[in-house]
């Protein structure tokens, strides 16, 4: 059934995980946190590591100390403290801390409310109810969704420096939108089973 197949992809999820988990063991502390925590060497060892092959060794002492001393000026004012801290995020700043912090959250919020965890909880469901499916196809379908979606993670590391972070977020939202008004208008031809309602589940699956 389309919940047997749903459930079945959700615990698949879980062979992806154990890989995050071996490879954080390996992954170092970072430069700032060591040396809040004083340990300056390795934090010097990080940077040489990280940009041993493209920058000069005087470029890496020079990221090293101004690392060193955005940490001694947050001692100063006390922002390694959490509460200290939460007060610097709400701040009406010159870096204009509290705008960004908002920002920040906001496209979290509506990020999840955008649809997308629905899509993935009930793709089986939507494909089969929706778009008129049979169980073996519903699966297949969302098995290509959920590959897809892998794929296409890897999408913004292309983009993201040459286009922009902001012109690329602004333009893919405004065509997330557009089709999930088309999914929209298709899935509720099919639901009313007009006479196109098989033409819009075939362009539904595409």
């Amino acid at each position: 059934s389309s919940d047997v197949c749903s459930s079945d992809l959700v615990i698949l999820q879980c062979i992806f995980i154990a890989p995050i988990l071996v490879g954080a063991l390996a992954v170092p502390e970072t430069p700032r946190w060591l040396i809040s925590h004083g340990r300056p060497g390795e934090a010097r060892d990080i940077l040489a590591r990280l940009y041993g092959g493209s920058r000069s060794q005087d470029e890496v002492e020079r990221i090293y100390s101004g690392i060193v001393k955005s940490v001694a000026i947050e001692d100063s004012i006390g922002a390694t403290n959490f509460l200290t801290s939460l007060q610097h995020v709400f701040r009406k700043d010159d870096i204009r801390s509290r705008r960004r912090f908002l920002i920040a959250c906001s496209i979290q919020f509506f990020q999840q409310l955008g649809g997308i965890n629905g899509i993935i909880y009930y793709a089986g469901t939507i494909f089969s109810q929706s778009l008129g499916f049979d169980s073996h196809m519903s699966a297949l379908m969302s098995g290509f969704l959920f590959t897809w979606f892998f794929i296409a993670s890897f999408i913004p590391w292309l983009l993201i420096d040459r286009i922009g972070r902001r012109p690329l977020l602004l333009s893919m939202v405004s065509l997330m939108a557009c089709v999930f008004a088309v999914m929209c208008g298709l899935v509720r031809q099919i639901e009313f089973k007009t006479g196109l309602a098989h033409s819009c589940g075939t362009a539904g699956m595409r």
